[in-house]
């Protein structure tokens, strides 16, 4: 299931399988990924108002049933979303956080993207009535004799308690919710910051220093698996090398002896 929500959803060339959103075909950064998607803004607001002198709790309003603690410091986070593409403006809830919860929204993520990455954008999208606000980049790719090998910078970010601002380096192309966790799932690098104080310089560090590592990385590493792609190395040879590193010829003859029958049994498995 695709779970993209009003049609938010923007790709750079390769259109997704489910065919919603805009494809773009020339380089565009956040900003301009996130207005063409249709820009939106979460914030965190009071659970409770003030009218005529009297509290007016919010939970009718909200949906959230009633409130039977303390109401103090409580905020609802709440994604407010302009009519875009055919959609009417609507707003949903996702639920109560306390004073300490540090709202990181995706405008802010959008403009901290542009200013310490750089980096053109990949895909970008809103899930789940607004609950998840993703986007990505497709970093250096290698060719390795026609073998290509891709991976995507991310950041995840769901809204709603008990949950983090996530940077991933992932193999997969996030365009749905179904890619949303499998890229979660096969992640190389992930790095998960809470909504507390600090958090939107945290994920803007970690960003920044990502980006910046594969890139001057990138060179170095082709350069390897290119070595490594143009060393042959035959059957005998490498089982020689394997048994080597695993049951190494010992100079005590007697210990040597001993495992001189399970080397020759693992040389059989090695072979099959």
């Amino acid at each position: 299931m695709h779970e993209v929500f009003q049609n938010r959803f923007v790709a750079y060339k390769q259109p997704a399988w489910h065919s919603l959103g805009t494809v773009f075909d020339q380089p565009i950064n956040a900003e301009e990924a996130f207005k063409l998607m249709g820009e939106f803004d979460v914030v965190k607001e009071p659970l409770f108002r003030v009218e005529a002198r009297k509290i007016v709790f919010n939970q009718a309003e909200y949906g959230l049933g009633p409130i039977l603690h303390s109401v103090k410091g409580k905020y609802v986070l709440t994604g407010h979303f302009p009519a875009n593409k055919g959609e009417v403006a609507v707003s949903h809830h996702y639920g109560v956080v306390d004073e300490r919860y540090e709202l990181v929204s995706p405008k802010q993520l959008v403009s901290l993207w542009d200013m310490l990455v750089k980096a053109n954008i990949e895909t970008m999208g809103v899930l789940q009535k607004g609950k998840r606000f993703f986007m990505t980049t497709e970093l250096e790719s290698f060719d390795i004799k026609g073998d290509e090998h891709k991976n995507y910078l991310s950041i995840f970010s769901p809204h709603g308690t008990n949950q983090c601002v996530i940077g991933l380096i992932s193999p997969v192309r996030t365009v749905c919710w179904n890619t949303y966790q499998c890229a979660l799932a096969a992640a190389k690098e992930e790095y998960k910051v809470p909504h507390m104080k600090g958090a939107m310089n945290k994920i803007g560090a970690w960003m920044q220093l990502q980006y910046e590592n594969v890139q001057a990385r990138s060179a170095e590493i082709k350069a390897a698996l290119d070595h490594l792609a143009d060393s042959k190395v035959g059957g005998d040879e490498a089982r020689d090398t394997y048994l080597g590193r695993v049951f190494p010829v010992l100079e005590d003859l007697e210990a040597e002896v001993k495992v001189q029958d399970t080397r020759t049994s693992v040389g059989m498995l090695y072979e099959g």
